[in-house]
């Protein structure tokens, strides 16, 4: 069993999770109950059999020298074959206009980093 009394800040979202989850057996989880409970948090190793949201194909093209991208193609979203097209400053960006467009809610980018230290790093200890 995993005792559930501790956190860090790159897991505090999921521990979040399982913290609910545990509730229902005394604060403790097995470690299959806990894969599990992964996987369906972030639909991981699991087919959308429903058809929610997938990529069928798609062209990414850049727009002159400005750098823009743009893309057009077609994905599956809530179950329909849809047409998409974005545009943006990058790719990631033009693919979240592009679906946003089909969907209820707004997708954006949230700013992630990470700090290295190690090997190779160049971080001074």
């Amino acid at each position: 069993m995993i005792p559930l009394n501790s956190t860090s800040s790159e897991s505090a979202s999921f521990f979040e999770v399982v913290q609910r989850a545990a509730r229902e057996t005394g604060g403790q989880m097995s470690y299959s109950d806990l894969i599990q409970l992964f996987k369906e948090t972030y639909a991981f190793d699991i087919p959308d059999k429903d058809g929610r949201c997938a990529l069928q194909s798609f062209k990414m093209e850049n727009l002159g020298e400005s750098g823009r991208k743009e893309l057009t193609g077609e994905s599956i979203i809530n179950a329909k074959l849809t047409k998409v097209a974005g545009q943006g400053n990058g790719l990631l960006t033009a693919a979240i206009v592009a679906l946003n467009e089909h969907i209820d809610g707004q997708l954006s980018i949230r700013e992630y980093a990470e700090h290295s230290i190690g090997g190779g790093s160049d971080v001074k200890l």
